[in-house]
């Protein structure tokens, strides 16, 4: 059993029934649309989130560097405080 042509379908269609048909075609567009754009956005979302992470870990290491070598420095006469403070 044949339906027809999607066009034989559209024609048989009441003028009313074709303004709801061609109504929910553009909003599965636009839908089709919204994923495409919030797939997009939560990939960009990861790739920052990955970036933060390793920019984190990097401050750190960074850190630990600096603390590291402040601990490890003998002071200077500059750093004492005169005996008059």
């Amino acid at each position: 059993v044949s339906c027809g042509t999607a066009t034989e379908r559209r024609q048989s269609l009441t003028p009313e029934a074709l303004a709801m048909h061609d109504r929910v075609t553009r909003l599965e567009e636009k839908i089709m649309e919204l994923e495409h754009s919030l797939t997009q956005l939560n990939d960009v979302i990861i790739d920052q989130f990955r970036a933060i992470e390793k920019l984190q870990i990097a401050n750190q290491q960074l850190q630990n560097r600096f603390d590291s070598l402040n601990e490890s420095r003998i002071p200077d006469e500059q750093d004492e405080r005169p005996p008059h403070y």
